[in-house]
């Protein structure tokens, strides 16, 4: 436990506050609970009312994931005493006190219940430090197939036990130990801090409080050195996916810290990893009920088989092994990524037979149907375990099989797939859904049309599939054996437990739902719902799916057309319960665009659908019923914010060239994400953005420019010195990218969206037709935009057939003469 004493002086400046805020955020993200008590002084803040007294500090305790727990007033009327911590679920018995002697401020008292966790070995093997030379020799000289021909009984289970004995066995021999609790500082250091610790324990000397003093600042400034010199060669190595885990890794956050849990029937709570991994294994296994469809299966195809096996090549196993990402995973069989990559040339040969007769016998190897579940956090309430998606860590191998099939099985699986769906295919994405579905609506409301858009939740879609529906469909559409039987078996009679941490909850099975983190798991479920487009069709109902979430909306004139939303919603109804999913009527909305909208009421469950009054969270952006994105602009601006100075604060070196790529790696994506959707025309959103910018370019001239540049200089000419494009530059350039990759077929885009090209004879030779409009919202959006922008485009521009080189060229033009 952490426990932070704190006082504000009365009237504090925001600077003041401010640099309070900086030092409090470098102490608060712990992996245990957290308190901070003391006399803050804030008496404009309300912290009865999460939506009133806006200031810094209050932003900044929301922002942190910290919660304020004093409801009293403790001066007056004033809540000036605070208690904030991070697991709010260990307090209980917050009592208001007399004030302490001549104290004009009431005192308060509080219990905190929690317990300690059981520490494990630190010291584990260091597969990044392996003699991956001799091992690979080792595995080269096993002769595999005389091995698995004489494993006994002979089954894919006791051959693949034998091939990850086997490996374990040469482990020891060639991947040393380490101590993964010592500091992973230089020898240097860790001399100067052991002498340093000898010191502190004769402190109350006055020769050796003076001599620590001196060693410890000596430390700090060779530790700062250190960490200035790490992030320079990590500068150097230009990985940007390095830089971007590196600054994740410094930028600490205890938002995938899982709180204390509560049970919501009895109250009880879990406070350790191993009674939280427990609690969520036995919750897990309320969703993962039974399949009760009848079992085994008299499956006969509607059509010819069109795939039953899929052939397995050396190379294409070789070639996955060596795409893997370069990490010491978890994986139930201990096969970790880093070590089948080295070891891929070797190895190779013994997986390829493994994968062989696994695919011939459709079987697998029980270990590959366990999964590791990782709860990770949706949305609401943190200590409630129905606020967690279960995400399954499951073998290396199985997943590298997966891929094999996945790529096979979508060539025949995609024909069948509707349009509209956008989830896990190959050229859409939650871009293109939502650029379709604004495009009808924004040309709807330019028609002075309105519309109905019904936003459907199926509660836990995922882990709810039966399995017996989902086979005889894939049969259905001409998928044999032994793939389809290797399909059965991958999803029936799984296993799993829970992991928290270093702890783990007791085996449960799973009979139930696909396993969310698998390679297959994603394209089987959208091909188990993919009929409910069909099942449901009517008349001007539109539907756009991205997995899981779906959307069907209508376009009219306030006529009984509405009624063919209504008769849909029934059929969607009526598809859930035959396919076994339940929808969840209380998180279904309707939200109702145009002026006219007379906002025509739908039920479904015999229930009224929630009116959006403010604005819905469509796939990550903020919508509003006047599809303004002013609503979404704050909140990326309130979330910009906090990372950027998080970042900063975490950073050591002042290179501006590493705060420059800290910044385009961690902060920028925040602004830039969905631009197309949002690019603001009106100035003072686009400044909003902009802002954001200047801070980070601010802060990175004081750190790291100023003494060359001592008069500072102005945005637009720190933007040239630092390689910086302006906000509205690159939303732009997202823009035109995204048209250009539409037109050639990089995105695929619904046919009744697709730009209206015709040749000409001038120019770069094409000319697209652009609609007149009424509306700002129509005129400045995305299609309509780029029907003006896109051909007065520079000719040298389409001298590129590459994308890679196409974006070069336009990252040289002087987009300051493109009128937007």
């Amino acid at each position: 436990m952490r426990l932070l004493n704190a006082y504000i002086p009365p009237k504090t400046s925001d600077i003041i506050l401010f640099d309070f805020i900086s030092l409090i955020n470098s102490l608060i993200y712990v992996p245990y609970p957290l308190i901070i008590t003391g006399d803050f002084n804030l008496p404009s803040i309300n912290w009865l009312d999460d939506n009133q007294g806006n200031n810094i500090f209050k932003e900044f305790v929301q922002n942190a994931d910290l919660h304020q727990l004093i409801t009293f007033p403790t001066r007056a009327a004033n809540i000036l005493d605070l208690l904030i911590t991070n697991e709010p679920i260990l307090f209980n018995d917050i009592q208001s006190l007399p004030p302490f002697s001549s104290s004009d401020h009431s005192s308060f008292s509080f219990s905190v219940t929690f317990n300690n966790e059981i520490l494990e070995s630190s010291f584990r093997l260091n597969f990044f430090k392996g003699d991956y030379n001799s091992l690979n020799c080792a595995f080269i000289n096993t002769n595999w197939n005389n091995i698995f021909k004489s494993v006994i009984p002979h089954n894919l289970d006791s051959v693949y036990f034998t091939f990850t004995q086997i490996i374990q066995n040469f482990i020891p021999n060639f991947i040393p130990f380490s101590n993964s609790s010592s500091p992973n500082l230089p020898n240097h250091l860790q001399n100067i801090d052991i002498y340093r610790t000898q010191l502190w324990k004769d402190i109350h000397q006055t020769k050796i409080k003076n001599k620590f003093f001196y060693v410890n600042k000596r430390f700090n400034r060779e530790l700062k050195k250190y960490l200035k010199y790490r992030e320079n060669t990590l500068l150097k190595s230009r990985n940007s996916k390095k830089i971007f885990n590196y600054i994740s890794s410094q930028v600490k956050t205890n938002s995938l810290k899982i709180p204390t849990i509560t049970d919501i029937n009895t109250n009880e709570n879990f406070s350790t990893d191993i009674s939280k991994a427990n609690h969520f294994a036995i919750y897990f296994k309320s969703i993962f009920n039974k399949d009760n469809l009848p079992h085994p299966l008299n499956l006969h195809s509607l059509i010819t088989n069109t795939i039953d096996y899929i052939d397995i090549s050396e190379a294409d196993v070789f070639d996955r092994l060596t795409k893997l990402t370069p990490k010491v995973n978890t994986s139930p069989d201990f096969l970790n990524n880093y070590l089948l990559k080295k070891c891929a040339g070797s190895l190779t040969s013994p997986i390829t037979q493994i994968f062989r007769y696994s695919m011939m016998t459709g079987t697998l190897p029980s270990i590959w149907t366990h999964s590791h579940i990782i709860p990770l956090f949706k949305k609401g309430d943190k200590s409630l375990a129905a606020n967690y998606r279960p995400i399954a860590l499951t073998c290396t191998l199985v997943k590298v099989l997966e891929k094999i099939i996945k790529d096979n099985l979508i060539i025949h699986i995609s024909k069948y797939l509707p349009t509209s769906q956008h989830g896990f295919i190959k050229s859409k994405s939650i871009v293109s859904q939502l650029l379709e579905a604004h495009d009808d609506w924004t040309k709807a409301l330019d028609a002075n049309m309105s519309v109905d858009i019904i936003y459907f939740d199926f509660i836990k879609a995922f882990d709810k599939v039966p399995h017996t529906m989902l086979i005889k469909k894939l049969a259905n559409i001409g998928i044999g054996n032994p793939l389809l039987f290797w399909i059965e078996n991958f999803l029936r009679y799984r296993t799993y437990s829970v992991k928290i941490n270093n702890a783990y909850s007791e085996y449960h099975t799973s009979n139930l739902g696909v396993p969310q983190g698998s390679v297959l798991g994603p394209i089987l479920f959208i091909f188990y719902i993919h009929d409910l487009v069909h099942f449901c069709s009517t008349n001007d109902i539109i539907f756009k799916f991205f997995a899981d979430d779906f959307k069907a909306y209508l376009i009219h004139s306030n006529c009984n057309k509405r009624f063919r939303l209504q008769n849909c919603i029934s059929k969607i109804e009526m598809w859930a319960n035959k396919n076994e999913l339940q929808i969840s009527s209380e998180k279904c909305n309707v939200l109702y665009l145009g002026k006219n909208n007379s906002k025509f009421p739908y039920y479904i469950d015999c229930k009224k659908i929630n009116t959006i009054i403010s604005f819905v969270r469509d796939l990550g952006i903020l919508t509003s019923s006047s599809l303004k994105w002013n609503i979404h602009i704050d909140f990326i601006k309130k979330r910009a914010y906090a990372r950027l100075f998080s970042l900063f604060k975490a950073i050591r070196s002042n290179d501006p060239n590493f705060l420059v790529r800290a910044y385009t790696s961690y902060v920028r994506p925040i602004i830039e994400s969905f631009s197309q959707l949002f690019n603001p025309y009106l100035k003072s959103e686009m400044k909003k953005l902009e802002d954001i910018q200047k801070m980070a370019v601010k802060i990175i001239y004081f750190r790291g420019l100023q003494n060359l540049y001592p008069t500072k200089p102005s945005y637009e000419d720190l933007l040239i010195i630092l390689n910086l494009k302006s906000i509205r530059d690159r939303f732009l350039i997202n823009d035109i990218m995204c048209y250009h990759k539409i037109i050639h077929g990089y995105i695929n885009i619904g046919k009744s969206h697709y730009p209206k090209l015709t040749k000409s004879n001038t120019r770069n030779q094409i000319k697209i037709n652009s609609s007149h409009s009424t509306l700002n919202l129509r005129h400045h959006f995305f299609f309509e935009k780029m029907a003006r922008i896109y051909p007065k485009l520079p000719n040298e521009l389409f001298k590129h057939q590459k994308i890679q080189n196409f974006r070069n060229c336009l990252n040289k033009i002087d987009l300051s003469l493109i009128k937007v």
